[in-house]
């Protein structure tokens, strides 16, 4: 992505009520408190939040209190997003195209220092923290906390994935089962291995644990990626034994209503046991 110089909030953005909209394609830089608002950035609009930034979208809102679309995108390196309070839980952020064309895809990058809350439920479902669908939208999570906010009926989902879109996940906290569906990916960079079609733990690169339930949709896909460098206890063993020895390879597992699926990188392992068999 090129860079594009940084402006602070003025008076240029469009104000409505508790809702402020950036869409002039500029890059906006948020490190202070803004209480009750929900910001709307589009039109290939840049949002920067950093540690000092405090948005909560104002009580029984329908609105997110980020919400991006057409072409726009987030950094987030610290702060806290948190989602409406009310008889629903709102949604903390969401990340999406707007549009059917993956020109307008959204993109996200999450470190360490943020924390993305879902808004709590006093009767109905609980908010999920991150939202990501629309064709082609990438979310890339390095770090950072993701609460799904509590609920009378049910609690929100840490992260929530559809409709064509992807998450990678290479570190970070996460409370709240994971949700991916209508051809959405998430992709989980480390060692990862999976209980019951749904149950996830493992380590990433960065030695933090994942221990989480991930459901899986219509077409919805879990994809556990190996980090160059890191050992995984699954991975067949390269040492002199006094027989030959071929390690079981992963395969795909599918989910408990029979549609989404699991996928592995597998190659490495395949290749490292043909080798010491030759």
């Amino acid at each position: 992505m090129t860079p594009i110089p940084e402006t602070s909030p003025t008076s240029s953005p469009v104000e409505f009520s508790n809702i402020t909209s950036y869409n002039d394609g500029q890059t906006y830089t948020i490190d202070y408190s803004h209480g009750y608002e929900t910001f709307v950035i589009t039109d290939n609009t840049h949002l920067v939040i950093k540690e000092g930034c405090t948005i909560s979208s104002p009580p029984d809102s329908d609105w997110p209190a980020i919400r991006l679309s057409i072409g726009s995108t987030i950094n987030a390196t610290g702060g806290i997003v948190t989602g409406s309070n009310g008889v629903q839980g709102g949604d903390a952020i969401q990340l999406n195209n707007g549009q059917s064309s993956t020109e307008t895809a959204g993109y996200g990058e999450f470190y360490d220092g943020v924390k993305i809350v879902g808004g709590n439920a006093t009767d109905g479902t609980g908010g999920d923290a991150l939202v990501v669908y629309g064709f082609g939208t990438d979310a890339f999570i390095y770090g950072g906390q993701f609460i799904g906010g509590s609920g009378a009926e049910a609690d929100g989902s840490s992260i929530k994935v559809y409709n064509s879109a992807t998450v990678h996940i290479h570190g970070g906290s996460f409370q709240g089962d994971m949700l991916v569906d209508e051809n959405g990916m998430i992709a989980l960079h480390g060692c990862f291995s999976m209980k019951n079609n749904t149950f996830v733990t493992g380590i990433f690169a960065d030695d933090t644990e994942l221990s989480i339930n991930i459901i899986t949709g219509v077409n919805g896909i879990i994809h556990f990626a190996l980090v160059p460098k890191q050992e995984c206890d699954t991975a067949p063993s390269v040492a002199p034994t006094s027989y030959p020895t071929l390690s079981p390879q992963p395969t795909a597992i599918q989910s408990s209503d029979g549609n989404g699926m699991v996928t592995f990188y597998a190659l490495f392992n395949l290749i490292m046991t043909l080798t010491y068999l030759l």
